[in-house]
C-alpha cells in the first residue's frame, strides 16, 4: 500500500444505451505511508525519525521476541497500522510442523509452543504466568 494511490471511482451510468463513464477521484492521505523492517532497537532509534508520524507497517526481526514489542513501538510510531514479528533466519516450517503430543503434560506442550513461536523458552516469570493461565482455564473447564 505504500506505493498505491488511494482513490474512489465515480461511475456515471448516463442514459439508456450509453457507455458508463468512470472517473477516478484521488483520496488525499493525511500522512505518508512507510514499511520498515529491522531489529527493534534500530526501529526505535533516531534512524527512522522521519517515519515516526507516518502510517507504517513495522516488521521486527530480532532473534527472540522483544519484551513489550507492541507497546514500545506504539510510543515511537503512534500511527502504526501493522506490527509483525518475523525473526531473521528462523525456519518458519518448524513452527507449523506437527509434533507428537502423546505422553506430554499440557504445560510441557505450552512451553514447546512458546519456544517455537518466540525462539526461546519462557523466562521464569513467563512460565509462571503460563502455568497460572493454564490452571485457571483447567479449573473452569473441569
Amino acid at each position: 500500500e505504500t506505493r498505491h494511490i488511494k482513490c474512489a471511482l465515480i461511475v456515471d451510468i448516463g442514459e439508456a444505451g450509453s457507455e458508463p463513464v468512470v472517473e477516478p477521484v484521488e483520496i488525499p492521505q493525511p500522512r505518508p505511508m512507510s514499511r520498515l523492517r529491522g531489529r527493534i532497537e534500530d526501529l526505535l532509534s533516531d534512524k527512522y525519525e522521519d517515519e515516526h508520524e507516518h502510517f507504517v507497517e513495522l516488521v521486527v526481526t530480532d532473534a527472540q521476541s522483544p519484551d513489550r514489542m507492541h507497546a514500545r513501538l506504539d510510543v515511537v510510531f503512534p500511527y502504526a497500522l501493522r506490527k509483525l514479528y518475523e525473526p531473521e533466519g528462523r525456519d518458519e516450517s518448524a513452527i507449523t510442523e506437527r509434533g507428537d503430543a502423546r505422553g506430554k503434560e499440557p504445560l510441557e506442550l505450552i512451553g514447546d509452543f512458546y519456544s517455537k513461536v518466540t525462539g526461546a523458552p519462557p523466562a521464569t516469570d513467563e512460565a509462571k504466568l503460563l502455568r497460572e493461565i493454564y490452571e485457571l482455564v483447567r479449573d473452569r473447564v473441569t
